[in-house]
């Protein structure tokens, strides 16, 4: 074997580690990404509980009687009269 060979060898077995490096970071990019989502959804529920949580509470300390509807959509609640 001489020495071109081994270094020709050498040189294919990086590429090869290489290219698979390269497709475990695309994976891993991918599920970072699927992580980060989740997270965010999680983030805006646990932010939708605190705020509803803080909104129950100011209405249950009030002097006053407060008349209210809170639903769970984003369209403004009609108020009865």
């Amino acid at each position: 074997m001489t020495l071109e060979l081994g270094l020709l060898l050498l040189e294919s077995i990086l590429l090869i580690v290489t290219v698979i490096l390269l497709v475990f970071n695309i994976l891993e990019g991918k599920q970072r990404d699927k992580l980060l989502r989740e997270v965010g959804r999680a983030t805006q529920v646990l932010s939708r509980q605190e705020y509803f949580h803080s909104l129950m509470d100011s209405m249950l300390d009030a002097q006053t009687e407060i008349v209210g509807c809170i639903t769970g959509s984003s369209r403004p609640a009609m108020m009865p009269r």
